[in-house]
């Protein structure tokens, strides 16, 4: 029996593992048959084009492939053009006409779109409810502020990073997205503590995820996040946290519901304060750690982070210079890990790493750029033996430099593929926070 001999419900759920790309430029052109089955509609649902860009070796699709999917895909529900330079007012004008069932839109990092045009677009979508504009020079105040009520009701996740917005956007998302659980506002320099302390007030029963800019943040921030959202905030991530001082560690350590926790250059907070604020403290949820340039990291603090929290999964301690073999190798006891980055640790030796290839068996990816002592003929012992991702002094893979790890050794690569690959293409929160 040959494929073209199966029925074409059979031959439709075989061609719903390739992307649209593999299905419009690949199996329409092999048959009649393929090409009657390829360009159904019920398969073109979904469209990830930097997913597309890794799989087919940076391959650009053109103005006429976005163009002939806006055509064929009525039933289009993910839509993800993230940094397309094609994505204008023309093809977004397409796309909001031809896929009316949109759910999750990313057009972060466009710039030739107008904010009238995005306005119109927008609104046609009324089911959308996953929303990234990143860095989208049309995501601006005056664009929500002319949002109507009922399209931002339907909003549960809103990506507003790098975007020039400020106070008055934030107040208006608080007033207007009861359904809100997650929100990305990553270097977004206008918005105030105030104005991000009362959004945490008012979205405080759905609000799941938080990612802040801390540079122009205070303390504030975390006493109203651990006032209101202590017993559902799951994921708070916050760059650049000079601001934040040793005052606000008794509201974080209440944030006990935290599935991720991403904190970066904490300088104003010490080492004697956050280890006294985690004495008894405990994270029982706790997955995904990642601390980087935290100098208040000492051996100390990590083995009560590592102590408190028994879940540990993914675990970042990138440039956390005071740390060294005597906590590191606590690391060895996360029997669940999958992914540890110790970019710049310079005195982490053999020793510790042998430990955790040892005792971490569902380790996938070890991240050790900047470390100095570890010797190579360790790490290519451990590959031969163990098999997982081993990522040298030079940021190169150790024993393989195939292109088909290359998503492993990108900056904006997001390790939580790893615990959830079918959440990662339209993870609408990611790119600023994987890129730092």
């Amino acid at each position: 029996m040959e494929l073209t001999d199966l029925p074409t419900e059979l031959l439709a759920r075989i061609f719903a593992h390739f992307d649209v790309y593999e299905l419009l430029t690949r199996l329409a052109r092999v048959c009649r048959l393929f090409r009657d089955v390829a360009l159904s509609p019920a398969l073109w649902t979904r469209l990830d084009l930097e997913q597309i860009r890794l799989r087919h070796h940076r391959v650009a699709p053109t103005a006429s492939f976005l163009m002939a999917l806006a055509t064929r895909s009525p039933h289009l529900q993910h839509l993800r053009l993230s940094g397309c330079r094609l994505v204008n007012d023309r093809i977004l004008h397409r796309l909001a006409e031809a896929c009316p069932h949109v759910q999750s839109l990313d057009l972060g990092f466009t710039s030739d779109v107008s904010v009238s045009m995005l306005l119109r677009a927008l609104t046609s979508w009324s089911k959308l409810r996953d929303l990234c504009l990143e860095d989208c020079s049309a995501a601006t105040d005056d664009l929500f502020m002319k949002l109507p009520r009922e399209f931002l009701e339907g909003l549960e996740t809103i990506n507003i990073a790098c975007c020039p917005i400020g106070d008055i956007t934030l107040a208006n998302i608080a007033r207007s997205c009861p359904r809100l659980r997650a929100i990305n506002i990553d270097h977004v320099p206008a918005v105030s503590s105030g104005g991000v302390a009362e959004l945490a007030r008012l979205l405080a029963p759905t609000l799941r995820e938080v990612r802040l800019d801390g540079a122009d943040l205070f303390d504030e921030v975390i006493f109203s996040l651990g006032a209101h959202c202590a017993g559902t905030l799951e994921t708070l991530s916050i760059s650049f946290c000079e601001q934040l001082t040793d005052a606000c560690l008794p509201a974080l350590v209440r944030l006990t519901r935290l599935r991720t926790l991403r904190l970066r250059k904490t300088d104003g907070i010490s080492e004697s304060a956050l280890h006294a604020a985690l004495c008894g403290a405990a994270f029982p949820h706790l997955q995904r750690l990642e601390l980087v340039e935290c100098v208040a990291v000492s051996d100390e603090v990590l083995s009560l982070l590592v102590e408190g929290s028994p879940r540990l999964q993914i675990v970042v301690l990138a440039w956390c210079w005071h740390l060294s073999d005597a906590g590191l190798v606590r690391l060895a006891s996360c029997r669940e890990l999958v992914f540890v980055d110790l970019t710049g640790i310079k005195s982490v030796t053999d020793a510790t790493i042998r430990e955790m290839a040892d005792n971490l068996g569902r380790l996938k990816v070890l991240i050790l750029k900047q470390c100095n002592y570890v010797t190579d003929q360790l790490l290519f012992d451990i590959v031969v033996r163990r098999g997982f991702v081993i990522v040298d002094y030079y940021g190169q893979r150790v024993g393989d430099e195939s292109e088909a790890w290359e998503e492993y050794l990108s900056p904006s690569f997001d390790p939580g593929v790893l615990l959830d690959p079918a959440a990662a293409p339209f993870a609408a929160l990611g790119h600023a926070a994987a890129a730092d």
